[in-house]
């Protein structure tokens, strides 16, 4: 007879109605410590442990599957474009490179039989820094092939996340780059046209769900006389490439038609597996094996127990800055509403005048709200933005360290060469 502690620890299996489930007793613990109210803790568990699958979107789930050899090769052939078998497949954290410097965990790396590497990570929340911090990723792999007295020969990098949420570059970020780097050698009777081909161009950015990146070596040659876009670009390294994956736009998709890509099928099936009640008709076989790793019923208690966790905590940092918004102004809005109703109940001027300051006394807490609101998010982006200032700062360290003069580096980077200076003379001293 097993132990009533083992009997708690088991995870009942998914059954015809949710009602089946002791949601309370069974996965307290889950979420063990939240100030949630008993009956929106019971809902909580009921919308997890309703579906026959979990969530790809979510970084314990992703890893959960993914970290298998099989479950990887599949989406990155799809991904990639061509056949891959995996070497070796691990979640590692790469120690920072200097004393002050910031330790990064992976999600995903993985070694071909090539010895090429693809880190591969999952990002749920929107990122405006998200090229920087994978472009330093991808950096710290490249560097950890380094020995000492060994040679640059390098094996090729290939950086991937997928994210559930916008993570490409806004236009004006794009405008602001073209600005820079080609609007000012645009002879002045075709920047009209130009910025029209800009347009166009960001358009189709906009439109697409995979962007590649890599870094180019441009050479300018006569610009915009008898071409307008007479800038010729080709490869300076194919040692690293960053593929972004946007799965958030196949949201209330519908199914893969018979003639969509590899690439349309995998963002699908990543985005809407938890939406499934079955294996649909449509999924192709090679994701069959990826859809039984990610059933709930095949899930140890232990790995579903950090998928729950996982769940909750990046929902409730999603959920958390917005919802106290909303609920403040939800309040506000309802006592500006009471007030002036009863000021119109009352009809008398005293107390629609008592009602008026009672509407301006719940307009001022409004205010005050969102002033909080305004605060909070503004330290939000002021920590993002020293954590981003670090990632620049160590960018611009490991490419003074393989050779790039200041020069360079302000080229690469947009800051100015007195800045550059400024930062590696601090690292000297």
């Amino acid at each position: 007879m097993e132990s009533k502690k083992e009997d708690n620890d088991k995870v009942p299996q998914p059954q015809s109605g949710v009602d089946q489930f002791p949601y309370t007793c069974k996965y307290g613990h889950f979420i063990k410590g939240r100030k949630m109210k008993p009956e929106n803790k019971e809902q909580l568990l009921k919308d997890i442990f309703s579906k026959n699958f979990i969530d790809l979107t979510y970084d314990a789930a992703f890893k959960y599957v993914f970290s298998k050899k099989e479950n990887m090769e599949v989406i990155l052939r799809d991904i990639v474009g061509k056949d891959i078998s995996i070497k070796h497949i691990d979640s590692p954290e790469m120690p920072g490179t200097g004393i002050f410097s910031k330790a990064v965990r992976f999600d995903i790396l993985c070694e071909d039989n090539d010895g090429s590497f693809f880190l591969v990570e999952m990002q749920k929340e929107p990122e405006t820094n998200i090229l920087n911090r994978l472009f330093i990723y991808g950096s710290y792999v490249i560097n950890s092939q380094l020995t000492n007295g060994g040679s640059f020969d390098l094996f090729p990098v290939h950086v991937i996340a997928f994210a559930d949420s916008r993570i490409k570059p806004y236009p004006e970020y794009i405008k602001r780059d073209k600005e820079r780097t080609e609007r000012h050698l645009v002879e002045p009777a075709k920047l009209e046209e130009y910025d029209r081909h800009l347009e166009e161009e960001i358009q189709q950015i906009e439109k697409e769900s995979i962007m590649r990146y890599r870094m180019l070596d441009v050479t300018y040659h006569t610009p915009y006389t008898n071409d307008l876009y007479a800038t010729h670009y080709s490869p300076f390294t194919n040692d690293l490439d960053i593929t972004l994956c946007e799965v958030y736009k196949y949201k209330d998709a519908p199914a893969p038609s018979e003639n969509a890509s590899r690439e349309e099928e995998c963002l699908y099936f990543i985005k809407n597996l938890s939406n499934f009640a079955e294996n649909p008709i449509w999924l192709p076989e090679r994701y069959r094996g990826i859809a039984e790793s990610a059933r709930i019923k095949n899930i140890a208690p232990k790995d579903m127990t950090t998928y729950v966790r996982n769940k909750i905590s990046q929902d409730e940092l999603k959920s958390r800055m917005s919802a106290l918004l909303d609920h403040e102004r939800f309040e506000m809005s309802g006592k500006l509403q009471a007030a002036v109703a009863e000021a119109e109940k009352l009809r008398t001027e005293k107390e629609v005048e008592r009602a008026q300051k009672e509407a301006e006394r719940a307009q001022k807490e409004a205010e005050r709200a969102q002033k909080e609101a305004e605060r909070a998010q503004k330290e939000v982006e002021r920590a993002q933005k020293e954590e981003a200032q670090k990632y620049l700062v160590l960018c611009i360290r490991l490419l003074a360290s393989r050779g790039s003069s200041p020069e360079d580096i302000s080229d690469k980077t947009g800051l100015s060469l007195d800045q550059i200076l400024s930062i590696l003379q601090d690292d000297a001293s």
